[in-house]
């Protein structure tokens, strides 16, 4: 049945079905998704080019935000999938010809190779980019626990609230996080008062008196920051 559009007192038939708005949206997506696959060649070519650093700017991501106003983390993506697709014929050529969605690309650059992209795009013709995004997360959480865990740097991050005060990250090994928290434990400003010490401490009972300096340490003079790294 054709739809109608209403306005005040009179109405406009519109020469079209429920199926043909239908058909037409599918192939205006596919029509977008070719031109996303002239965009994407386009900026690849530009990159490898160095275009940008002659114009001044930091990187292709950065010339992309001052040129076509992209935002910064869509900018870089452009530029990753980009890149990707150079090394992934099979994958681009089905973006370039509409069968595959943009959504559904940017998803596939994260995980496809020259070995499996055959098989990834069958998977991909036949799942939703909603779909392909839940795979791909199991796929790099499982391929991650393969992979040693590397420990992390120590380290002390102070971040300026807007309220005034001082929010600190600090990254420690878990005997020394348990020591710290020890030592933190004697006091309790939010329920004391600002400056005043944990009754337990006050009595001589601290558990961080009882912990001792850290091993290989000696203990911090007066002055150190509150890291005590």
């Amino acid at each position: 049945m054709p739809l109608q559009w209403e306005q005040s007192n009179c109405v406009i038939p519109i020469m079209c079905t429920v199926a043909d708005l239908g058909a037409e949206i599918a192939e205006l997506a596919a029509r977008l998704d070719s031109a996303t696959h002239r965009l994407l060649e386009c900026i690849r070519q530009f990159d490898q080019s160095n275009e940008w650093y002659a114009q001044g700017a930091v990187s292709c991501a950065h010339w992309l935000c001052w040129r076509i106003g992209l935002d910064q983390g869509i900018a870089r993506e452009k530029v990753r999938v980009a890149r990707v697709l150079g090394e992934l014929p099979k994958i681009d050529d089905a973006l370039r010809v509409g069968k595959l969605s943009y959504a559904k690309v940017r998803a596939l650059t994260r995980v496809a190779t020259a070995t499996n992209e055959a098989q990834l795009l069958d998977l991909a013709l036949a799942a939703t980019g909603a779909q392909l995004e839940r795979i791909w997360r199991g796929y790099r959480s499982a391929k991650s626990q393969d992979r040693p865990c590397l420990p992390e740097n120590r380290s002390v991050r102070r971040r300026l609230l807007p309220g005034g005060m001082v929010k600190l990250e600090i990254v420690l090994s878990p005997d020394e996080a348990l020591r710290r928290a020890d030592g933190q434990a004697c006091y309790r400003p939010d329920a004391i008062g600002v400056g005043r010490k944990h009754p337990d401490l006050a009595a001589g009972v601290g558990r961080r008196a009882q912990v001792g300096p850290w091993p290989g340490r000696e203990r911090a003079p007066l002055g150190r920051n509150a890291a005590g790294l």
